[in-house]
C-alpha cells in the first residue's frame, strides 16, 4: 500500500542520512540501567529475535504502539521486545507498570546511544537478532498489524 511504500521511503532516507545502522550489521554494544539500576551491555538483553523500540515519552505515537505491542505481546511470544529510551525513568516506570505484558525497559541516559546512531525521531524501531545484527527498522510507529504480525511466531 502507498503508506507502507512512504514509510519504507522515509526508512530509507533516515539510514541513508545517518550512515550508522545498516541491515546485516551489528549495532554498537552499549551498556544500560535498567528501571531497577541494574547495569547490562544491550547483547545480554539481546536473547532472541527483539525489537529494539526507541521511544520518547512526550511522543503520542511511540505511546501507541508500545500499548499496540504489549496487547499484541503473549509469554508465548516469539519476539523479546526491549525500550529505548532517555526520558524520565519514573515515568518509563509508570508506563512499564501499566503494560498487560511488561518489557524490559533501558535507560539510554543523556540519549548517547541515540546520538551515536544518529537517531533524531522516535519511535525508531530495529528487529534484532544474535551478535545485535540488525534485521530490519521501521522509522516512525508500527501499526497494531505489524505488532501482531512481529509477535506472532511466523
Amino acid at each position: 500500500s502507498l503508506s507502507q511504500k512512504s514509510r519504507a521511503d522515509v526508512t530509507n532516507e533516515q539510514l541513508a542520512r545517518m550512515r550508522t545502522i545498516a541491515l546485516g550489521e551489528a549495532l554498537p554494544d552499549f551498556s544500560f540501567e535498567n528501571l531497577e539500576g541494574v547495569r547490562q551491555p544491550l547483547s545480554k538483553l539481546v536473547t532472541y529475535p527483539t525489537l529494539l523500540a526507541i521511544i520518547d515519552l512526550n511522543c503520542a505515537s511511540c505511546i501507541a504502539e508500545v500499548a499496540a505491542l504489549s496487547n499484541a505481546a503473549s509469554a508465548s511470544s516469539c519476539l523479546n521486545v526491549v525500550l529505548l529510551s532517555s526520558s524520565n525513568p519514573l515515568a518509563l516506570k509508570r508506563l512499564q507498570d501499566s503494560l498487560r505484558f511488561p518489557f524490559t525497559v533501558i535507560f539510554d541516559e543523556e540519549r548517547a546511544y541515540q546520538s551515536t546512531l544518529k537517531i533524531t525521531s522516535t519511535p525508531f524501531n530495529l528487529l534484532v537478532g544474535d551478535g545485535l545484527i540488525v534485521r530490519q527498522v521501521w522509522a516512525g510507529s508500527l501499526t497494531l498489524t505489524e505488532c501482531e504480525k512481529l509477535v506472532a511466531c511466523d
